[in-house]
Order: C-alpha cells, then sequence, then structure tokens
C-alpha cells in the first residue's frame, strides 16, 4: 500500500502526457467558394477534395467567415448523382380475351400517355413452360411486336417450388397492350399488373487519366487487371472492351484499393471485393455498375478456366458527382473545409425540410486553389510554453519526485 502515491503519481504523468501528445496539430484543407449571391446554391465536389475527405464525408463543412473572425457553418445536404429507378403501378383494364389453337390472347387498355415496361402475369397453372409475346397498338388494327418468344414457367414439386412469369421490356408508350401466351393448355390468370419504370440517369464524371495493364496466372488460370487512377475518386462504373474473336462466358471478381502497407518486401497492397459479374461475349462491351467508393485503384480478376486469355483492349473508368446543397442565409466570404479527422456528421434541421428546397437553384464552379490549414497546437494549452519543452519539464519532475519516494522507502524501516 505504500507504493500508492506512487503509482497515482506515474498514472497523472502517463495521462498528461498522452494529453498533450494528443494536442496533434490540426489539419484541414480550405478552398473559396465564389459568385454566392442568392440563398440557394448547389455546387459539385471538386475531384481533389476526395483524396483528403473521411470515407462517409462527415467532415466536409461550409463556413462563412465574418468580419469579427469567426465562423459560421452553412447547412447543406448531399445528394450522390446515381442512376435511380421507380417503379409504380399503372391503372388498366383487361378488355379481351381470346384463344386461336394453342395461342391465348389477353388484350389490356392502357391510361394515355403511361409508359410501361412490365407486366406481371399472377398464373393459377403450375408445371409449365410456355413463350410469350407482347404487342402494341393504338388502335387495335396496327400491332407492333415489344417482346417474342420471351419464356415463362413453373415448377412445383416436393423439393421444388419456382414461377417466373414476370415480363420486362423497354419503355414504351402505346394505347393497348396484346399478351400472347403459346400453350397447351389454358392459361388460368388470376390478376396481371401493369408497371411503369422511371428512371433518372444521374450525373457522372469519366475518368480520362486511367492507367491499366494485365498480367496472366497460368497457375491459377486466371487473368488480373489493375486499373490505376491519378488519385482517389468516386468510381461506381467500369467498362471494358475486348479485342477477341472468339466468344466466351468468364466470371470476374472487382476488389477496390483500400490500403497499403510498407514492408521489407516492397509496397503491399490491400484490396476489398465489391462486385461479382460474368462477361459474356453476347453483353460486349461489358459494363459493371457497383456502389460507389472512393480509391485509386481497382483490381479485376477474370477467370480463364481452361480457355484462352481473355486480356481487355481499353477501359473506362466513371464515377457519381457529389451534389451539394446548401442554405446562404447572408452574403459574405465562404469557404468549403475539409480533412478534419476530429469532426462528426453534422445534424442540420435542412434535413426535415427536403420539400421546400426550391427546384430551380443555380449551380455554383468557381472555386479557389486549395490552402492547407495548420492550427499550433501552443494555442490550444499552454501556449506561453513548447510543447516539447513541457513534456521534458514534466517527465524531469517526474523523476525527482519518483527519487525522493525512493529515497523515502529507502530511509524507511522495514
Amino acid at each position: 500500500m505504500k507504493r500508492i502515491p506512487e503509482i497515482l503519481l506515474i498514472i497523472f504523468i502517463t495521462a498528461f502526457v498522452a494529453k498533450v501528445q494528443a494536442q496533434e496539430s490540426v489539419l484541414h484543407y480550405e478552398i473559396p467558394v465564389y459568385d454566392v449571391t442568392d440563398t440557394w446554391h448547389q455546387f459539385y465536389l471538386p475531384e481533389k477534395v476526395f483524396g483528403k475527405i473521411k470515407p462517409d464525408l462527415s467532415d466536409v463543412r461550409i463556413l462563412r467567415k465574418n468580419n469579427d473572425s469567426t465562423v459560421t457553418e452553412v447547412p447543406y445536404l448531399f445528394s450522390i448523382m446515381e442512376e435511380k429507378k421507380e417503379t409504380e403501378q399503372v391503372e388498366f383494364q383487361l378488355v379481351n380475351q381470346t384463344y386461336d389453337q394453342n395461342t391465348y390472347y389477353y388484350t389490356y387498355l392502357i391510361p394515355p400517355n403511361s409508359s410501361v415496361s412490365e407486366l406481371k402475369l399472377d398464373l393459377g397453372n403450375q408445371n409449365f413452360d410456355w413463350r410469350v409475346s407482347v404487342k402494341g397498338s393504338h388502335d387495335q388494327q396496327h400491332w407492333f411486336t415489344i417482346v417474342e418468344d420471351y419464356r415463362i414457367l413453373s415448377l412445383v414439386n416436393e423439393n421444388v417450388g419456382f414461377s417466373y412469369s414476370d415480363i420486362s421490356f423497354p419503355p414504351v408508350l402505346y394505347s393497348y397492350l396484346r399478351v400472347e401466351i403459346e400453350a397447351d393448355t389454358q392459361p388460368i390468370l388470376e390478376t396481371s399488373y401493369v408497371t411503369s419504370t422511371v428512371t433518372d440517369p444521374g450525373k457522372y464524371r469519366a475518368y480520362h487519366q486511367t492507367r491499366f495493364n494485365s498480367k496472366n496466372n497460368e497457375e491459377t488460370k486466371t487473368t488480373e487487371v489493375l486499373i490505376s487512377l491519378n488519385k482517389e475518386l468516386p468510381v461506381s462504373n467500369l467498362t471494358l472492351r475486348f479485342n477477341n474473336n472468339f466468344q466466351y462466358y468468364r466470371p470476374v471478381s472487382v476488389s477496390y484499393l483500400r490500403d497499403s502497407i510498407e514492408t521489407e518486401k516492397g509496397i503491399r497492397y490491400q484490396y476489398n471485393r465489391i462486385k461479382t459479374h460474368v462477361f459474356n461475349s453476347e453483353d460486349a462491351p461489358h459494363t459493371i455498375h457497383f456502389d460507389p467508393v472512393i480509391t485509386s485503384g481497382l483490381r479485376l480478376v477474370i477467370r480463364n478456366y481452361d480457355n484462352p486469355t481473355l486480356v481487355p483492349d481499353s477501359v473506362n473508368v466513371s464515377g457519381p458527382l457529389y451534389k451539394v446543397t446548401a442554405r446562404f442565409d447572408v452574403p459574405g466570404d465562404y469557404i468549403l473545409t475539409y480533412g478534419n479527422t476530429s469532426l462528426n456528421k453534422p445534424n442540420y434541421d435542412l434535413t426535415h425540410f427536403r420539400s421546400s428546397i426550391p427546384e430551380d437553384i443555380s449551380i455554383l464552379k468557381n472555386f479557389g486553389p486549395e490552402q492547407v490549414v495548420i492550427v499550433p497546437a501552443e494555442k490550444e494549452i499552454f501556449s506561453f510554453l513548447n510543447k516539447r519543452v513541457l513534456v521534458w519539464l514534466v517527465i524531469i519532475l517526474a523523476v525527482f519526485i519518483l527519487g525522493g519516494f525512493s529515497l523515502k522507502m529507502m530511509k524507511s524501516p522495514t
């Protein structure tokens, strides 16, 4: 129990030194934002930002510089401009049902100006394998083929219960749709649904300064394709072309470069898998889409099995734009800051009032040069002393105190 003061002193000194060491200089980046003239503005994050921000973008701030050297935070919303699809059911009317030999016809009246892209047939039959065609018309006199020889089927037994009777096609605009089912028995059409898919194509940025190289591995029978970007960027689309004159069907895995570690044998790269895909010669050129990741490199591994190697002739990389919608309450000088790892994700009231944001908002395009901002730790604690000097003074003081305790214990009777 006599050593308790020493232990407490050691704990205090350790905590103090850790506190001082933790006060490393805060490093972040600033970009001036120009042409702020309205209350609402939008802009897209510049490419140079992504190599320095946190993966969840929680360190991004918009600040207004005030005359008294203080700053005011500007509320904003993020939007990743990815392609979005929304499906809604379209009201329709089944106006005719007929049959001719082994073909059954179902005619639907579609509301005016309704674009449709899918038919869902709920059939009461089991264990069938039928062919379907879909045609469109404006007057029921002239019919135009939308889909033909489309396969629908059902397989039900003790071990399997499978049914597929959804017919998808590109969006069309007709007053009437006619479904023709070639079947060996009469279909039991219990219900049917007509749906429309509205697609927002999003906005993407193509990265032209992309390099790639391929390497074949005879032992694993794979081709590794390494794709290098000139900096860290948001990526979500890959398009590859192959200069081959043979048919192929090859599985492929896509990974992104997460980190790199310096070892005695050189730099070791760490990848995370994000997507599996199949390269089919019938679908060339090949586009692979995945959720956006911020990275400076990608790796594809193509499984060739016992076939000739498959080497890409060209690779195109693109990623979505990151849109910022902000409310600038008063005129002033504004900056975009990022890179401060100590910040957490902001919580703005604006997230609860999205519907009140105007639709027609001007886009800001002019930004100033990037500046590195360093806040010396001496300004935050013990500014009257250099941090390193302060740490050494504390350590020397601790040595004297511990030495005093030791001498006292040596003189004390056992």
